[in-house]
């Protein structure tokens, strides 16, 4: 099964199709949501994930125009580190 998500992974996030595809943050960030909300039931590794505001940044980022290569590409903030709106262990 890793094998198969990262190849996909890849295809969804390679420069020649960022190039060709309008929605290439949103994509992106669907199929990363979904991969982390999946394990996440198995592995708990995430206190919290902001599907809403991810996909609300995806947005905004397409409608720029001028985002650069690595823009869309979701991150894990570790839950130690504060984050206005989401829950922190600390």
């Amino acid at each position: 099964m890793q094998r198969t998500a990262t190849s996909a992974f890849q295809r969804c996030c390679s420069h020649k199709e960022a190039q060709k595809t309008q929605s290439m943050s949103r994509q992106t960030v669907e199929f990363s949501i979904t991969a982390a909300e999946r394990l996440n039931e198995t592995l708990n590794a995430f206190l919290e994930i902001d599907r809403e505001g991810a996909l609300k940044r995806a947005e905004e980022i397409e409608k720029s125009g001028n985002a650069g290569a690595l823009a869309g590409i979701p991150i894990a903030v570790k839950d130690n580190i504060c984050v206005k709106g989401l829950q922190a262990s600390c």
